[in-house]
């Protein structure tokens, strides 16, 4: 084994790449430590290049997770790339000028996030500072001649960082550090961070060309304040800086406003708004602090255009964004500063596109709204969303446009329009292939019993033998069970086939308010309203629900329903009875035990089965709705009223099994 001080290096100069990939560094007294070796004399020749990867420099708490001092390692080259700093006691840079950093991470550091001295730091990517603390710079701290240079593709994040004295997200150390942009618009996030002194900045004046762009959210729209936290300093008796109080002037190109800063109690800095009056453009507007020292600070702002579901208007002499017309309408209310839309129920108001996600202050995106009345799976009573989650708006875990499905995890509970949680188990399995069975049980047990329409359940216990003794020529007939048992099977799938086909068929039209101005019309399956009527993957089961309509529905119900008109009028022709002979037996299997004067019984009772009437009942409960809000000016529904499920709000429109009798035989009719 050799000691370090038998290892030599070349006297000519030579380059050395060291890789450290994948690696983790972490529970220990110091993370990672880059630096001189004093038995190595010979490295001041050597040009190094280290790259570190993919790697996690975690919970070092004793020293340091990261420490970097290259002064007497010239020339190094030494770039990060895709590494997190987490947990440790404190990272520092000394004594570096050839030092990049790329999607690096910067979290829960104990004594500052990271410490420059003496170095200069590229930033070529991604840097990110999150819930960092310390006394001087929570997140980062620029100290002595420092510099801290951002590429065009460089992205500064600050985030929850907090500092004792100075600087809670950045401390840029005066006379000589600074902060380096190479070009203007470099993205940068300032939140939640907070400091005695500069919550989010201390110590940087942006004096060059290029420009950061403030990427928060909650000053991105027209009508939303910025927020200066202002100290004043004047010098005492003795030359020394102290904070006093004065008038700060504000000019903005338009007005001039002067307000009397001055500490409070509970803190030294003053709180300024102010409230940019521009119309929506990309033009760079410039508000400027004044004293009466001459003292001038500028920054540099642009109002951007409304977000979607929001729009420009004048109210008072200022510009402000409002509800746009596509959201617009009589109890619905918009929140700029939070970005929320209130209404006061049973009403969708969202993106047509709801796969499409986008930030609430978006603005550049060719999207549609769909603002529509919603009874049935919509929540009844106020309720604040914004446009990227509309799915507040629903009941029972349902989600997506206007409601019409389930959110992600839920399905369809069995004989329910509630959504409820999947689980990975075969219980869905087993509960189909049960039903499965009990059907063709259903059909066994009816051809053993000979339980046929024509003698109903009860009748087939008690009376048929009487029916049959009557009837001789009917039974005749009916000597084989397959007629009577294939028509009681029609009878008993006829309603929910029709059901069925009703729903399948069942459309609604919606308008579309786009962000062009645009207004069209689509129509979408009212089952469900993600998808777009007779298109896409409802094409094919309206194309089969037409075809069962027109070769059975409607001939099998005119069939039953004429059927006394062919055979008083139209079987006593002799080639008309001959192909009545046919149909005979199924006729006498739905009215063989009727007089003749009843026998049209079994086609009446098809036709008002059929449940046309749905949808009827839906649009009448709307109506009433609306014309009560109108008649009591009172609001659409009591806030106080308990939350209705899908289930209670349909028994309420259709009557249950206890306001009438109901009939599922033809004999029980009589």
């Amino acid at each position: 084994m050799l000691k370090s001080v038998d290892c030599k290096f070349p006297d000519i100069q030579s380059i050395s790449t060291f890789v450290i990939e994948d690696s983790i560094f972490r529970d220990n007294w110091d993370g990672l430590l880059i630096l001189r070796d004093e038995y190595l004399p010979g490295t001041l020749s050597n040009h190094f290049i280290i790259i570190m990867k993919s790697c996690s420099i975690s919970n070092n708490i004793k020293s340091t997770g990261l420490y970097i001092d290259t002064k007497f390692l010239s020339p190094v080259q030494i770039k990060i790339t895709d590494t997190k700093l987490i947990g440790n006691q404190a990272n520092v840079i000394l004594n570096s000028n050839a030092i990049s950093l790329s999607n690096v991470i910067v979290a829960n550091t104990h004594s500052t996030g990271l410490l420059l001295r003496i170095s200069l730091v590229t930033i070529e990517n991604k840097l990110t500072f999150k819930n960092n603390t310390g006394v001087v710079g929570g997140g980062l701290s620029i100290n002595d001649l420092s510099k801290l240079v951002l590429t065009s593709s460089a992205n500064l994040e600050f985030i929850g960082n907090h500092a004792s004295y100075k600087g809670g997200g950045i401390y840029v150390k005066e006379s000589g550090s600074n902060i380096i942009l190479e070009a203007s618009n470099i993205p940068l996030t300032l939140i939640n961070n907070s400091a005695a002194f500069g919550n989010d900045i201390y110590g940087y004046t942006d004096r060059g060309s290029n420009h950061f762009n403030l990427t928060n959210p909650n000053i991105s729209s027209t009508g939303q304040a910025l927020r200066f936290y202002v100290l004043l300093f004047g010098y005492d008796y003795f030359g020394s800086l102290i904070a006093t109080d004065g008038i700060l002037e504000i000019y903005d190109g338009l007005t001039v406003d002067n307000i009397y800063a001055r500490p409070k109690p509970d803190s030294i800095c003053s709180l300024v708004e102010y409230k940019p009056n521009h119309a929506p453009s990309h033009v760079k507007h410039t508000i400027v602090f004044a004293t009466n020292t001459s003292s001038l600070i500028h920054w540099d702002y642009i109002v951007n255009e409304c977000p979607i579901g929001f729009s420009t208007k004048s109210s008072q002499g200022r510009f402000i964004c409002a509800c746009s017309q596509s959201v617009s309408r009589e109890n619905v209310t918009c929140n700029i500063t939070t970005l929320t839309i209130t209404h006061n129920g049973l009403l969708w108001i969202g993106m047509y596109n709801t796969s499409t996600s986008f930030n609430a202050t978006a603005n550049n995106i060719d999207a549609c709204i769909i603002n529509e009345d919603c009874l049935l799976y919509c929540f009844p009573n106020p309720v604040t969303f914004k446009l990227n989650d509309t799915d507040t708006q629903c009941v029972d875990n349902r989600g997506h446009r206007m409601c019409g499905s389930c959110t992600e995890g839920y399905s369809l509970l069995m004989g329910s329009n509630k959504c409820g949680q999947c689980h990975d188990n075969y219980m869905m399995i087993t509960w189909i292939a049960l039903f499965a069975v009990m059907g063709v049980l259903l059909v066994v047990l009816l051809i053993a019993l000979n339980l046929s329409v024509s003698v109903g359940t009860l009748n087939g216990l008690l009376f048929y033998a009487n029916i049959v003794k009557r009837y001789g020529k009917i039974s005749r007939l009916m000597g084989s069970h397959a007629v009577p048992v294939l028509s009681t099977l029609f009878l008993l799938s006829y309603t929910k086939l029709v059901g069925t086909i009703v729903i399948v068929l069942h459309k609604r039209d919606v308008t579309l308010h786009c962000t062009n101005e645009s207004v069209r019309s689509v129509s979408l399956w009212y089952e469900d309203p993600n998808v777009e009527y007779a298109k896409g993957k409802h094409a094919g089961l309206f194309g089969f629900a037409l075809l069962v309509s027109v070769f059975f529905v409607i001939p099998y119900t005119l069939f039953l329903l004429l059927s006394p008109f062919y055979e008083k009028y139209l079987s006593n022709y002799t080639l008309l009875n001959k192909f009545w002979s046919h149909f005979k037996p199924i006729i006498d299997a739905y009215s063989g035990p009727m007089k003749d004067e009843y026998r049209f019984w079994p086609g009446l009772l098809l036709v008002a089965r059929i449940p046309l009437s749905r949808t009827k009942c839906y649009d009448a409960l709307i109506k009433k709705l609306f014309k009560k809000q109108d008649e009591d000016d009172d609001p659409l529904l009591d806030v106080t009223e308990t939350h209705k499920t899908v289930d209670q709000q349909r028994r309420e429109i259709v009557p249950s099994s206890t306001d009438y009798v109901r009939r599922e035989s033809v004999v029980d009719l009589f």
